[in-house]
């Protein structure tokens, strides 16, 4: 009899730490998709010229401008790729000036003062850049 008492007594104290240690697991799993992540794309065999990293989570609320046009979105989205004015205006086969231009058109839509600000409002705002070629 002694002994089933102390089975009995045992298995109630561990099952009091299983259940902490359950409930100490759950809240630990809820802070790991609390804390910033930072993520790279870059397919297998991709030079790092095209490396994106990504920092921290996307804001589900976040939005782009209306305002902008299409060919902003664009610009923008290869500004978020990390191409340079030049590689840019190689891509859409436009000159560099009217890349620069439409650089300013996007920084003053976004009300953000540089490239980087920029691109974090496309990040924010969903955008996304995987299905990117690499530059020319």
């Amino acid at each position: 009899m002694l002994s089933r008492a102390f089975l009995s007594d045992t298995l109630r104290s561990a099952q009091r730490v299983l259940e902490h240690l359950s409930t100490s697991l759950t809240k630990a799993d809820a802070a790991v998709h609390d804390m910033p992540t930072v993520r790279i794309d870059r397919n297998p065999g991709e030079a790092t010229e095209g490396l994106v990293v990504r920092y921290g989570q996307r804001s589900p609320a976040g939005h782009l401008p209306d305002s902008l046009t299409p060919r902003e979105v664009e610009v923008l989205r290869l500004m978020a790729s990390g191409r340079t004015n030049f590689a840019i205006g190689r891509e859409l086969a436009i000159a560099e000036g009217t890349v620069k231009q439409h650089v300013k058109h996007v920084l003053h839509k976004l009300a953000v003062g540089n490239r980087a600000e920029a691109v974090a409002v496309w990040f924010q705002a969903g955008g996304d850049v995987e299905r990117l070629p690499p530059s020319r």
